[in-house]
C-alpha cells in the first residue's frame, strides 16, 4: 500500500504520503528500504529524538532527508557526547526551546509543589554501599571504562547494583506508607518503583520486588484500588488500566518502573510518588511531563520524592 502511495505521489496524484512507525520498525531492513527509494522531498519528524543517538538506531536516520525535525525535552544525551553529536550534525543545533517555568507560566503546564523525603540506609545497606563503592573504585583505578554502549561491562553492574541499594532501600516503604494514608482520599495517583528486586551480597538471593512490596502495600495494608502498570503488562490491557484510572472513580493508583516515563498521556495524573530514580536527569524531566500536564479541574500537582 504504502507503495502504491508513493507511486501516485509521484506522479503527481497524491499531494502527501504520511508513514508513521516505532523506532525498532523505522530502523528496520523494510522501512530503510522503503526510505532509500523516495526520490521526493522527503520530512522527517522525530518525536522523543534523544532516543535516535543510540549507535543502533542513528545509522538509520535517512542521508535524503530535505527537511529534518527533531523534538525532545531532553535532547542532550547522559555520558554519550558521541550520540548527543551525531544528532545535532542530523538535524540540526536547537531552534527553540521552552522551559519548565516558561511552560507553566504560560498555562501550558501546572503548577507543582515538590516534597524531597530524606530516608536513611540501613546498617546493612550502607555496608553494601561501602563495599561495592570499594569495588567499582578498584575498577576504576585499573583503567576500566564506564561505557553507555555496553550495559554489561563489568563496572556497569556494579554501579547498576549500588544504584540499586539506593532505589530499593527499605526505609522508602515506611515513607510511602505514611504519604499515601494521608492522601488515601485522593485520586489519580502514581507510583514509581526501583527496578529488578533489592540487592544482597554475592551468592545470596535477590531480595523482594518492590513493585510488588508497594501493590501489597496499597491494596492489602492501605485497602485502595491499584494496579500495577509494568512491562510485562498486556498493550490491551493497559490502554484498559488508562481508561480505569481517568474515570476518578475506579482505580486510585498505578504502581510503575519506567513505563510511564514517557509516550504515556496521562493528563489526569496528580500525585506522584518516586521511590526511585537514575541519575540521568532525563527520567526526571519525563516523569515531571507525566504529573504536570494540565486537565479539568487539575490546578496544581505534588511529587514526592
Amino acid at each position: 500500500i504504502v507503495e502504491d502511495q508513493l507511486t501516485a505521489a509521484r506522479l503527481g496524484q497524491r499531494p502527501v504520503v504520511a508513514m508513521v512507525a516505532t523506532n525498532a520498525s523505522f530502523a528496520g531492513e523494510r522501512f530503510q528500504a522503503v526510505l532509500s527509494r523516495i526520490t521526493q522531498p522527503l520530512l522527517i519528524i522525530a518525536d522523543e529524538a534523544h532516543n535516535l543517538g543510540s549507535s543502533s538506531y542513528r545509522s538509520a536516520l535517512p542521508q535524503n532527508a530535505t527537511y529534518r525535525l527533531a523534538l525532545s525535552a531532553t535532547p542532550e544525551r547522559w555520558f554519550d557526547d558521541e550520540g548527543t553529536d551525531a544528532l545535532i550534525d542530523y538535524f540540526g543545533p536547537v531552534v527553540f526551546e521552552l522551559g519548565l517555568g516558561q511552560a507553566i507560566k504560560m498555562g501550558a503546564l501546572c503548577r507543582y509543589r515538590y516534597l524531597p523525603r530524606l530516608v536513611e540506609l540501613s546498617d546493612e545497606e550502607s555496608v553494601l554501599y561501602a563495599e561495592l563503592t570499594t569495588q567499582i573504585a578498584k575498577r576504576l583505578s585499573a583503567g576500566d571504562s564506564v561505557s553507555t554502549e555496553d550495559p554489561d561491562s563489568p563496572i556497569g553492574y556494579l554501579l547498576r547494583k549500588r544504584a540499586g541499594v539506593l532505589g530499593h532501600t527499605e526505609g522508602k516503604l515506611g515513607h510511602l506508607r505514611a504519604d499515601v494514608a494521608a492522601r488515601r482520599d485522593a485520586w489519580y495517583q502514581l507510583v514509581y518503583c526501583a527496578e529488578g528486586s533489592r540487592p544482597t551480597e554475592a551468592g545470596e538471593p535477590s531480595g523482594p520486588n518492590q513493585v510488588a512490596e508497594v501493590m501489597n502495600m496499597i491494596g492489602n495494608d492501605l485497602k485502595l484500588t491499584a494496579h500495577s502498570y509494568v512491562a510485562d503488562t498486556p498493550r490491551t490491557e493497559r490502554l484498559l488500566l488508562l481508561r480505569r484510572f481517568g474515570t476518578g472513580d475506579d482505580l486510585r493508583v498505578l504502581v510503575a518502573m519506567r513505563c510511564l516515563d514517557e509516550g504515556v498521556d496521562i493528563p489526569d495524573a496528580r500525585v506522584a510518588y518516586l521511590l526511585a530514580s537514575s541519575s540521568n536527569p532525563r527520567q526526571f524531566i519525563q516523569r515531571r511531563g507525566r504529573i504536570l500536564r494540565r486537565a479539568a479541574g487539575k490546578d496544581r500537582a505534588e511529587i514526592l520524592d
